[in-house]
């Protein structure tokens, strides 16, 4: 009878770990002698005053060197109770690409990303089995999934899967 009831479970609102979590944002632009423009700015997501992931603007007189442009930012996506969802976004980081988008979740408690297993470890393996399921089924092969690649919103979970430079949601309540 419990497989019945699987697919209805929800993992159980959790109560807010105490402290707020904030998105502080930072930005320099400068312009060189010889006419070259360049700005940087970033957003940091901070928990009681604490960097989870955070940037500090480029230092010294001559950080402009060339027409530059960088960028970071956060975007909260969900959470519950210690756990908090979000996309961070990274422009002009990457060499070999324009821009870097992930997500993750970040248990408060403890300052660093969280897996989906210490999230919820009662209904891990369901949800991995799940998780695959669909990705073969209707998506094909070749999907990774980083295990702090998820979102938390409410009750519910959604996966990311990565393939190259592709990037999927997978809801899996």
């Amino acid at each position: 009878m419990l497989w019945l009831i699987a697919p209805f479970v929800h993992t159980p609102p959790l109560a807010p770990p105490g402290p707020p979590w904030e998105v502080a944002f930072l930005r320099r632009e400068d312009m060189t002698r010889q006419g070259v423009w360049c700005a940087w700015e970033a957003e940091s997501l901070l928990y009681d005053g604490k960097p989870l992931w955070s940037a500090e603007p480029p230092e010294g007189e001559h950080w402009c060197l060339a027409p530059f442009e960088a960028a970071r930012m956060v975007d909260v996506l969900g959470e519950n109770g210690p756990y908090l969802s979000v996309r961070l976004t990274e422009w002009a980081c990457c060499p070999d690409r324009e821009a870097i988008t992930r997500a993750v979740t970040y248990d408060l408690r403890t300052g660093v990303p969280t897996t989906l297993e210490a999230y919820d470890p009662r209904y891990f393996s369901w949800r991995t089995k799940r998780l695959q399921r669909i990705l073969d089924r209707n998506h094909g092969g070749g999907w990774s999934v980083d295990p702090t690649a998820f979102v938390v919103d409410g009750r519910h979970v959604r996966v990311w899967a990565t393939r190259g430079g592709e990037a999927i949601e997978i809801p899996l309540r």
